[in-house]
């Protein structure tokens, strides 16, 4: 019995690698308007993802003006 060789599809291409995209953002909070952290997370996770429904949101990092992250 002879054996045929199978032609194989070619595999699909392979994807691009992500990218990474770093935006850093200056807020002045005004009159106790945005005094949470969890709050400036939640409105920038809600807004980038409204906008733009390809960007998986990785991580937010928030930070006092003397570079200092508050842990989130």
């Amino acid at each position: 019995m002879k054996v045929r060789p199978v032609k194989l599809s070619p595999s699909e291409p392979k994807a691009l690698p992500r990218k990474i995209v770093t935006v850093k953002l200056a807020l002045d909070p005004i009159d106790g308007t945005f005094d949470s952290d969890d709050l400036i997370s939640n409105d920038l996770e809600q807004e980038i993802s409204c906008c733009w429904h390809l960007f998986d949101i990785l991580s937010i990092e928030i930070q006092d003006e003397k570079g200092e992250n508050d842990g989130l």
